[in-house]
Parts: structure tokens; C-alpha cells; sequence
């Protein structure tokens, strides 16, 4: 079940500083949205959740959502929401386009806002000692990669992208995360015959480190391709890894000619020292074999097929 609004204000002539956060004048809101909780997620950039409510009513699940648009969309965000009880058993899911797809992500501009509501219901009564909890996100259902969350006030979880809540308790409002990554610089580094890594940054905050890779693909290759990266205190093939940022690019989802960039968030154990490069590079998968180095503006192995990304962790 899903009950949607979508509102947007126009003029003619927009004032100076325009307010586009509120509905149209008299707008109907249902009761549903009536105790939406103030929270504050920021999903990459692009999606902003500012208000929830989560609740179990007569032996059924209510989830209200407030969404805002930060900045032009080109492509769907699908929200992903598992519900499990208090010993983290499966209940079920409200999963769902934003907005149920309508209106389509072009038609979103920054700072429109929408609000669904969605229902579920449960299979048996609840328990006097029962409790719900939902954990959600945000992912791209082309290429089935999560949009890792910049700041929340929610606990998050899942390498930060997914946040969780439990049913009937009111969020928090202090932001419980915060981590802007910083833009791609310019790099390069040709792997096989046509993939090429033209832009990457790293940035690192206490022991959470974000990866950004911006990659041009001069065809999509018949195999599935994964980024592989490895934590490691020295630029060493050998070394043991602290981490690993390995995730797949999904370069089949991406369109005819891929330009994407690629965001990985890890944290680094509390117990391991501080990693100084990112020993990455590409393979293909399932066969794990790694492409080849053909150039590399990072110091590079050739012989193992891999590059070393300076953290800077050395610096802190």
C-alpha cells in the first residue's frame, strides 16, 4: 500500500531565495504523516530523508517517509526496508521505488520533496514483549549498488548504507555520522584494453575511510568486472591487509558507453594501525582474473596486477 504526494511551488517570477520545501496551499495531508519524526540522512548527495515514522498499530507496520531531492536525478533510487523482530528474524519488507517511480527522477528538481507512506502486515499478532526493527537504504536497482549515506542521525550499518530504527521509538536528532568525501582529483591508470581510472580521492576520518574512483570504459566487457582494494600500511603486494574495499562495478548496468564513479566506505578495526596505501586494481569475476597494468600514475606492481593509492594515513 502506498499513498503518495509530491509537491513543488512555481511562479513566474521566483522571489530571490525561493522556498520550496512546502506543499501547494491547502495541500490534503493524511493522518499517516501527521507524527513524522525529524531525522537527517543524506544519501550520497542525492536524496535527503527528513522525516520518519515507523510504528505498529493493530497488528500492522507503518512506514512514513519524507524525501528531498539534493540535486538532479537521472536515474531511479529503489528503498530497500527489512523488517525483522528482536532476535533479528526476518518479518517481512516494504521495499519500493521512491515515490513508486512517479513522478520519474528527471522530473525531481533540488530541493522538491515527496511523501509515501507504505504498510505491512503482520502474519500473527504481536507478543506483549515482541519489538520491530527496520533497516533501510537507498540502491540503484540497475546496477544493485547501495548509495552509501554522508551523514546520519540514525544508526547506520551495512558499511553505511543502510540505517535502522525500531518501531514505536522516537529518533534521535544528533547526527550520529558525518563524512563528505572529497571530490575525485585527476589519475590515471589504463587496466586491460579498455578500462581506465581517470580520478580518485580518499578520505579518511578517524577509522572510517571513503574511496572514490571515477572510471571511463571504452566498452562494456562480457565479464563482470570488480574493483579489488586492500587496506595495507605499506605499498608491499605482500602486506596484510587491514580492510578490504573490494566491490563489484557493475559495468553491465551503467549503459553502452560506462562514465561512473564508483563510492566504497569502510571502517577500519579498532585494532589494526592505520593504513597508508590502497593496494587496488581490477578483475574479473567470477574468474578473479586481474587485468593488466598498462599505465599508472600511482606507484604499481606489474607483475601482480595492482596500483597503491596513497591514504595519507601516515599524516594524522
Amino acid at each position: 500500500m502506498s499513498l503518495l504526494r509530491f509537491g513543488r511551488k512555481r511562479t513566474s517570477a521566483p522571489p530571490a531565495a525561493p522556498d520550496r520545501r512546502q506543499g501547494p496551499p491547502n495541500a490534503f495531508v493524511p493522518v499517516e504523516y501527521a507524527g513524522l519524526h525529524p531525522v537527517s540522512l543524506n544519501f550520497n548527495n542525492q536524496w535527503q530523508l527528513t522525516g520518519l515514522r515507523f510504528a505498529e498499530e493493530r497488528n500492522r507496520l507503518t512506514l512514513s517517509l519524507r524525501w528531498r531531492c539534493l540535486r538532479t536525478l537521472f536515474r531511479m533510487a529503489r528503498c530497500f526496508t527489512h523488517v525483522t523482530d528482536a532476535a533479528g528474524l526476518p518479518v517481512g519488507t516494504m521495499d519500493h521505488d521512491i515515490m513508486n517511480g512517479s513522478p520519474r527522477p528527471v522530473a525531481w528538481r533540488p530541493g522538491d520533496e515527496g511523501l509515501e507512506f507504505h504498510s505491512l502486515w503482520l502474519p500473527e499478532p504481536k507478543p506483549a514483549t515482541s519489538a520491530y526493527f527496520l533497516r533501510f537504504g537507498l540502491y540503484d536497482p540497475e546496477t544493485n549498488l547501495r548509495l552509501p549515506l554522508t551523514a546520519s542521525t540514525l544508526p547506520v550499518t551495512d558499511h553505511f548504507t543502510a540505517a535502522t530504527v525500531q518501531a514505536g521509538i522516537t529518533p534521535d536528532s544528533e547526527s550520529v555520522f558525518c563524512l563528505q568525501p572529497a571530490a575525485a582529483a585527476p589519475c590515471r591508470v589504463r587496466l586491460g584494453d579498455a578500462v581506465e581510472l581517470v580520478g580518485c580521492s580518499v578520505t579518511l576520518l578517524e577509522r572510517v575511510l571513503w574511496l572514490r574512483l571515477r572510471w571511463v570504459l571504452s566498452e562494456v566487457p562480457r565479464s563482470q568486472l570488480m574493483f579489488f582494494g586492500h587496506a595495507v600500511t605499506a605499498a608491499d603486494p605482500e602486506r596484510e591487509a587491514v580492510a578490504s574495499f573490494d566491490q563489484d562495478m557493475a559495468v553491465h548496468g551503467r549503459g553502452s558507453w560506462p562514465r561512473f564513479e564508483q563510492d566504497i566506505v569502510r571502517s577500519i578495526p579498532p585494532t589494526a594501525p592505520l593504513p597508508a596505501f590502497l593496494r587496488a586494481g581490477a578483475c574479473t569475476f567470477p574468474e578473479l582474473s586481474r587485468l593488466e597494468i598498462r599505465e599508472s600514475s600511482f606507484p604499481s606492481d606489474p607483475a601482480s596486477r595492482c596500483f597503491f593509492i596513497p591514504v595519507g594515513a601516515a599524516k594524522l
